[in-house]
This record gives C-alpha cells, sequence and structure tokens, in this order.
C-alpha cells in the first residue's frame, strides 16, 4: 500500500472516529472501542472454537443452545465444559458479537431497560450526541 493511500485512510479513519464519539472524550472512547474489539474478539473465537467442536455432532454452536430435544442440555454441558477448559472461558450463543448485532439489526431491544429507569433517557442523550451513527454502524467499524 502507497504512503499516500496509508495516509488517506487513515484521515476517513480518524474522521469517522471524531463523528462517532461526538462529544465524548478520546480516551473514554477509546475505552468504549477497545472493549468491543475485545468483545467481538472473544465472541469469534469461542464460536469457532465451539463451530469445531461440533463438527461431527453435524450441530453449529447456536444450533445446539436453540434445540430443545432431551439430549440437547447433555451436549451443551460437554461444549461448555470444552471450552472452560481449552480457551478458559465460556459465552453462552445469544450473548456472542455476533447474535447482538443480529438482534440490533433486526431493531430489537438489546438492553435490559427495566433493570435501570434512567438507562432510556441516558441512551437517548449518548444518541444525540454521538449523531446518526447507531451501535450497528459503530460495529461495522470494527
Amino acid at each position: 500500500m502507497s504512503e499516500e493511500l496509508q495516509q488517506k485512510l487513515r484521515d476517513q479513519l480518524w474522521e469517522v472516529a471524531n463523528r462517532l464519539r461526538g462529544n465524548m472524550s478520546a480516551s473514554d472512547f477509546m475505552y468504549f472501542t477497545l472493549g468491543f474489539i475485545f468483545y467481538k474478539y472473544l465472541s469469534e473465537k469461542i464460536e469457532t472454537y465451539a463451530n469445531s467442536a461440533l463438527d461431527d455432532d453435524e450441530v453449529t454452536f447456536k444450533e445446539l443452545w436453540e434445540m430443545t430435544d432431551s439430549d440437547a442440555p447433555e451436549l451443551q454441558e460437554e461444549v461448555k465444559n470444552q471450552c472452560l477448559e481449552n480457551i478458559g472461558y465460556f459465552i453462552e450463543p445469544k450473548f456472542l458479537f455476533s447474535s447482538v448485532i443480529e438482534a440490533i439489526k433486526r431493531k430489537e431491544n438489546v438492553l435490559p431497560m427495566s433493570s435501570n429507569p434512567s438507562l432510556p433517557t441516558r441512551m437517548k442523550q449518548r444518541r444525540e450526541s454521538v449523531g446518526s451513527f447507531g451501535l450497528a454502524e459503530v460495529a461495522q467499524l470494527i
């Protein structure tokens, strides 16, 4: 990649970052963004690992958690234990980054609004300070 093209890309990324963060300080935005990147990394890592562990069963990680037959809980527990033993953590498929983004695209509420009555007001204020970008747009940049 040429130096000129790299500089153009840097400038575009910086402009997008400034538009996304709105009135948020650069350091707060950095922690927010790094958290999303780390969450996405952990989600993709566990989904890839679990899907490969389930190859012989011909089911995906997400499909397994949607199954209702009598064998599902046992297999779910086995996959959970394998994840904990081999990668050190476990995230249920409904909490994976990809699942959250899918829910957002379907315009579903992904936050437990009822647990914090002031959250909708704070979210509206944050949305106004960020501008026209939504979480789905932020996720696409990550």
